[in-house]
């Protein structure tokens, strides 16, 4: 710093000669210096911690980096034990969607989740039938006649009701446990009855797995209870009464463990521990055996609820791990500190050796402090020049709201010229009651929540003048942190508000002007359509030439003066439906509709249009179809807005309506209008469908129309909640889509 010079500031003049060739005291010895040895002994002491608190940081690292992956393996756990619930959910909600379940749709089910790749460690899954021992004889006739014709019952127990295995895949692997009476064991039994009685997954303890080819490996059972469909379970007897039985999953633990382990296994202990109190083995799982003289240096334990059942998780390091702790930071930190406490004494040894060049030092530190002092008073100036020069208003004030200081433009406001004047005085002293009081409220409010405050405030004055600011505040704190006050920013904004009222009244003008047009179209329709129905149908009864008294040119005026009627007639229509429309008159009619049907009879209303042109109109829609909630008049105007626009700009070719569906649900979810005609350029895209508009001046001339059709087409659909869209090329034609985006599927119960 004292290299630096403000502007206007002197530079600092150096050190007398004879200071700095004073010659050093004769005959120094070590003894005379003891502050430099004090400052080494320090030094040392503050190295020696550093690297303490450098080597505890590295083993702290490590540690969060052990807790981070026991946790991470905790949670797949967790998270593998909820999935795998859900997948008997899905199995209890085949027999749920079904009176019955055959064998071949429970082996589908199970195929087409593919437990072997996506859930490892479920061994098998299976179906329990609750059979009563009554029905036992009936019962296995039915499954034989499932594609089991040698199914019988293996070792059936003494209880009054069975709980015989029906169903298990793979088959092959666990044939020997169709038949087999699960309720036979007492512990099966005892959770089987607790997942029907609670009505929710229940998870068995530690068990030998039998029935599996290879041996018998260590594992446990997971089960939910099937009800049959329709019949009460609010209560513990209704559960009883109306129990069908169980689906349930086979787990080998090894295969489970090791897959949430991963390749973490060379680095922990991992042991799961079973403290449910039925528990008949507290160890379920161990990755590798602990040793008995090893003591890890990290460890951490886990709950985890899951199926009724209290499992702890316990990881502990192994040597590999604690191997990974970094040491560099803390051997480097160690090596500087020595180093820097070997400097910092040649310092202080230098120090005490000269009077004189501590007097230097001393000089060059007042020399920077003056440097210092002499930077902040230009930076005051340049602040004080900033708010002498902003033209909005900043002010600072104390917790009671009382002025503690005002820039240059916030004194003008008050029409102050001195800053003294405003000092201890509140916006009660200057605005009207009505916006002080809200001030000061704000204000309190920012103390209160520690947070700044940015609103537009209306400023009354005492001649009752109204003016606009646009007002940032923000507490204001000491050196400490603590709230002292306020301070806030403002900028006048009345001009603008004073336009944005302007902008509103036109918005209001305008508006009232487009609804005094709308009810000028539709009175003025209403008032042509009854005259030119007239014209229409005498020119009607004129073509008959009933009393063949007109000859071919007189009837082909006439047939002239109808067809330009009726052309005359279906503009007027088109403007009153978008006058309608613009009115918020038109009201939807919602029904369910087939879809497909209304495109066939709408093509077959239109056919009329093509037979004189080599222009082909089909249908493309798909075999099955889903019906749909809509309005199926305003539906089939739109349909047939965009086929008559379709066929405008169609020579030769074919114009398509198509129906895109919904693979899954064969639910309707666009509708379009395809056409091989002159096509659209895409600057004009934007223009269509606005009233009155073609995609150029030449096109209307040629192909005629009034730019209506579309226009009014946009409005329906976004009446019925849909939305259309236009994709086009020059030349080779256009595609219009109605995106049924709120059709609601109508669907049998």
């Amino acid at each position: 710093m004292s290299g630096e010079m403000t502007p206007g500031t002197p530079a600092r003049q150096s050190s007398s000669p004879q200071a700095s060739s004073a010659p050093g005291p004769r005959g120094s010895s070590i003894v005379l210096h003891p502050a430099a040895w004090i400052v080494l002994a320090l030094s040392l002491a503050a190295s020696a911690a550093g690297w303490l608190i450098v080597r505890n940081h590295e083993e702290l690292g490590t540690r969060n980096r052990f807790d981070e992956e026991a946790n991470r393996i905790a949670a797949a756990l967790e998270e593998r034990m909820l999935i795998y619930q859900d997948v008997l959910h899905g199995a209890a909600g085949l027999y749920a969607a079904s009176l019955s379940v055959e064998r071949d749709e429970w082996k589908s089910y199970v195929e087409s989740i593919s437990i072997n790749e996506r859930f490892p460690g479920i061994d098998g899954l299976g179906f329990i039938a609750s059979v009563r021992r009554t029905e036992l004889e009936d019962f296995v006739n039915t499954t034989r006649a499932d594609k089991t014709p040698g199914f019988q019952v293996a070792s059936p127990g003494t209880a009054e009701d069975l709980l015989i295995v029906k169903y298990i895949e793979p088959q092959a692997r666990h044939s020997a446990l169709l038949g087999q009476d699960f309720g036979a064991d007492p512990q099966r039994r005892a959770l089987a009855e607790k997942s029907r009685d609670t009505g929710a997954t229940a998870m068995s303890g530690t068990l030998t797995l039998a029935g599996k080819a290879g041996g018998a490996p260590s594992g446990f059972l997971m089960m939910l209870p099937v009800y049959h469909n329709r019949q009460p379970r609010g209560t513990l007897a209704q559960r009883r009464a109306g129990i069908e039985g169980w689906v349930y999953a086979r787990f080998v633990t090894a295969q489970l463990m090791q897959g949430i382990l991963a390749n973490k296994s060379p680095m922990m202990y991992f042991r799961v521990l079973d403290e449910t109190p039925d528990a008949r083995e507290k160890g379920i799982f161990e990755n590798e055996a602990h040793p008995a003289d090893y003591h890890a240096k990290f460890s951490d334990e886990f709950l985890l609820v899951t199926g009724g059942r209290q499992w702890r998780l316990v990881f502990s390091s192994k040597p590999a791990f604690e191997a990974m702790i970094p040491r560099s930071a803390s051997a480097l930190a160690g090596a500087g500190g020595a180093l820097l406490s070997l400097l910092l004494f040649g310092i202080v040894w230098s120090l005490s050796t000269t009077r004189e060049r501590a007097l230097g030092m001393a000089s060059d530190m007042t020399a920077a402090l003056r440097s210092a002092n002499e930077r902040l008073e230009y930076e005051r100036y340049l602040l004080q020049t900033l708010m002498d020069n902003l033209p909005d208003r900043i002010y600072f004030k104390d917790l009671q709201n009382r002025f503690l200081r005002n820039n240059r433009a916030h004194l003008r406001r008050f029409h102050l010229e001195d800053p003294a004047q405003a000092v201890g005085k509140t916006d009660f002293d200057f605005f009207a009651k009505e916006h002080a009081q809200k001030a000061a409220n704000d204000e309190q409010e920012v103390i209160r929540s520690r947070q700044p405050l940015t609103q537009e405030e209306k400023e009354t004055w005492p001649d009752g003048s109204i003016t606009w600011a646009l007002s940032t505040k923000m507490p204001l704190r000491d050196h400490t942190g603590q709230i002292v006050g306020t301070f806030g920013i403002s900028r006048d904004i009345t001009d603008r508000k004073r336009a944005e009222e302007a902008m509103r009244r036109a918005k209001e003008a305008a508006e009232e002007a487009s609804r005094a047009k709308s009810h000028f179209l539709a009175s003025m329709s209403h008032e042509l359509r009854t005259p030119l129905n007239s014209i229409i149908g005498f020119a009607n009864i004129l073509l008959k030439n009933k009393a063949g008294t007109l000859n071919p040119a007189e009837l082909n005026f006439l047939d002239r003066i109808q067809s330009n009627g009726n052309h005359l007639l279906g503009l007027i229509n088109e403007i009153l439906d978008l006058s309608k429309i613009e009115a918020h008159k038109m009201e939807v009619q919602s029904s369910v509709v087939a879809l497909d049907q209304l495109v066939r009879d709408t093509i077959a209303e239109e056919e009329g249009l093509v037979r004189d042109k080599p222009v082909e109109l089909r249908a493309d829609l798909p075999e099955k179809m889903e019906p749909i909630l809509t309005d199926p008049g305003k539906l089939r105007q739109v349909i047939i807005n965009l086929i008559g626009n379709a066929l405008k700009f169609t020579e030769r070719g074919s114009v398509t309506v198509r129906v895109v569906t919904d693979p899954a649900g064969h639910r309707p979810v666009r509708l379009d209008v395809s056409d091989t005609g002159i096509g659209i350029p895409p600057e004009k895209l934007g223009l269509i469908f606005e009233a009155f508009q073609q995609g150029d001046a030449g096109t209307a001339r040629k192909y005629g129309g009034t730019g209506l059709g579309l226009t009014i087409s946009l409005a329906l659909c976004r009446l019925m909640g849909y939305r259309i869209e236009a994709a086009s090329e020059v030349g080779r034609g256009s595609t219009f889509s109605v995106i049924l985006e709120s059709g609601e599927v109508e669907r049998e119960a």
